[in-house]
């Protein structure tokens, strides 16, 4: 968990109090610079003194070495008139936290050193497993630690977009020139049609971690005008939220030519644009437009936990990786727990929820245990905490193996209209959750599906499985550029994807997808199906126009999965489809 104590001395503290007042007071505008300090001094006397609006001056420059934080605020607006919070660390810009009904409008952000750098590819290996690079005037230099594998992206020199078919998503291990200025590259699988003269950029993701914006433990927040044009990781990340959080011309773009740079930038955020998770309510996006991220535009999930005992038939031992944290802090009695079978993570049964309680001690269960449920863990001394969860009464046939699912909170109801996502390595949308409206939306040049419905339970192991979505009246071009979508472990080989990600792997596929309709959708150039789905039940498929979809019919795409996508609406596993009206041309 993040600590985020201030820790001015005595005198800076009396130095912004002062400088508070004195704002506040006269409207002192501070000019195109300002520091930082006297900013949170700003924000922090006026939530303290229950003022309705702060303004900040025009088109101001913070440049801060700390987080800005904004908590506990109440009936609050920030109007910050095309002002920068320009983050000179690695970190964290912005904390917003415990607040309801907080108005956020006009604000940019930025980092000053970028959290990534880019360069031009100068030679190429025959058999394309490495090349060498030389960075870019004005980027940062690249530094050891990331010598042991970083992500690696590529763009074509002319049009600066993603290279098309070249992006399998892997870590590149670079051998670094003593000043950071040229590197050889080394990767894990060969390069697909990676040519000297080619851009490659580099991410930081694995190694900051930051997201530039945090949401956390709110109601009713609105981000109105927001610009984001670098992140460490996320550009945002929403957590624990028990009420709405609304994006209202939000825009994730490349940031400016960094000062002495030749070249423009390639990338934005290094990873999601949107990650909500363990909230209530999922968030709404309107009129937004997200570009150039190194990952999805916009990912919500829940909580997904192993049983690893059985106390009583109402009491139950989970593990979840990390130490105690607030992740159930948005859960209440009577939200709904699914369990879910082991490995096909098809659904058991369903019962309620009495309480959840963080258990001191690690009971019988063994760190082995815990790091066989979780592939993400790397260090076998790493932390975990177990949990008891108490119903209201038994779920039927549950067992040790099984996992459970909260879909209360895992964001559902959410709310992606009128808004443009492009020019992005992954994912468009990335769904998991319940209940959500995806419609009037242009989807155009994303690296692999431009909507994925479905858990993700392997992995990454987010819950979970989406039920009530409708999916309407959206434009969506030209799909499908990354050599993932196109490999043999693609499990979502469409322009639309439902789908499901398990241990299992193969079919037969639990049917936990139900009630989604996809309608009025024109889904044009794709190499793979336009609309592809598997482990659903009750799927309806109407009125869509599909053009140039499959493509490549005879690809190697899902094959590893048993999935194949040779037609432009190809089903697998679905019970009670209702198709009619679809178009389908060359």
């Amino acid at each position: 968990m993040y600590s985020f104590k201030s820790k001015f001395s005595t005198t800076r503290r009396i130095i912004g109090l002062v400088l508070t007042v004195l704002m506040l007071k006269t409207g002192f505008a501070m000019g195109a610079d300002a520091e930082a300090g006297s900013l949170q001094a700003l924000i922090d006397e006026a939530i303290r003194s229950q003022k309705k609006e702060l303004e900040l001056p025009a088109n101001t420059t913070y440049r801060l070495t700390k987080t800005l934080f904004i908590s506990n605020a109440r009936d609050f607006a920030l109007k910050a008139n095309n002002s920068t919070i320009l983050m000179t660390v690695p970190g964290e810009a912005l904390s917003i936290s415990k607040s309801v009904n907080l108005q956020i409008k006009g604000l940019n952000v930025d980092y000053d050193p970028l959290p990534f750098t880019q360069g031009t590819v100068t030679s190429t290996a025959e058999d394309g497993t490495s090349l060498e690079l030389v960075i870019h005037e004005g980027y940062p230099l690249l530094k050891p630690d990331m010598a042991a594998g970083v992500p690696r992206h590529f763009f074509d020199p002319k049009t600066r977009q993603w290279k098309q078919n070249s992006n399998f998503f892997n870590h590149a291990q670079l051998n670094i020139s003593a000043d950071g200025h040229k590197a050889k590259a080394t990767f894990p699988q060969p390069q697909v049609d990676v040519k000297v003269g080619d851009l490659i950029a580099f991410d930081r993701r694995g190694l900051d971690r930051f997201a530039a914006v945090s949401i956390k433990k709110c109601s009713d927040v609105e981000l109105q005008d927001v610009h984001i044009f670098a992140a460490p990781g996320l550009a945002f990340v929403g957590r624990h939220n028990k009420g709405r959080v609304t994006f209202r011309g939000v825009k994730i773009e490349r940031g400016p030519k960094p000062v002495g740079a030749t070249e423009e930038r390639l990338l934005s955020s290094n990873a999601d644009g949107v990650n909500f998770a363990y909230c209530r309510v999922g968030p709404i996006l309107e009129n937004c437009d997200f570009s150039y991220m190194g990952d999805d535009s916009l990912n919500v999930h829940g909580t997904f936990a192993p049983v690893l005992r059985i106390k009583s038939p109402t009491e139950l031992i989970v593990a979840l990786p990390r130490k105690p944290e607030d992740t159930w802090s948005s859960m209440e009695e009577g939200d709904e727990v699914i369990s879910l079978e082991e490995g096909a993570f098809g659904v058991v049964g369903k019962s309620r929820l009495k309480m959840v309680d963080a258990l001191p001690s690690r009971e019988d269960v063994t760190l082995k245990e815990i790091a066989q449920c979780f592939a993400e863990y790397k260090n076998p001394t790493a932390p975990y905490t177990l949990y008891q969860i108490t119903l209201t009464q038994p779920l039927p046939g549950i067992k040790r193996g099984q996992w459970l699912e909260f879909p209360s909170t895992g964001c559902p109801r959410f709310i992606v209209r009128n808004s443009y996502f492009h020019d992005h390595r992954a994912r468009g949308l990335r769904i998991m959750a319940c209940g959500g409206i995806v419609e009037g939306n242009r989807f155009e040049r994303i690296g692999s599906s431009a909507i994925q419905a479905g858990p993700e339970l392997k992995y990454w192991r987010e819950a979970g499985w989406v039920r009530g979505l409708r999916i309407a009246k959206n434009q969506i071009r030209n799909i499908g550029f990354s050599g993932e979508l196109l490999g043999p472990g693609s499990y979502n080989p469409g322009a639309i994807a439902v789908c499901i990600r398990n241990d299992k792997g193969t079919p037969p596929w639990p049917r936990g997808n139900e009630d989604i309709a996809i309608e009025e959708n024109v889904i044009e150039d794709c190499p793979v199906s336009g609309i592809h789905a598997y482990g659903a039940n009750r799927l309806i498929i109407r009125n869509n126009i599909l053009r140039r979809v499959a493509t490549q019919p005879s690809s190697e795409s899902g094959k590893a999965n048993q999935l194949y996508c040779q037609k432009a609406i190809d089903l697998d596993g679905v019970s009670n489809p209702e198709i009619s009206g679809n178009e389908v041309r060359d």
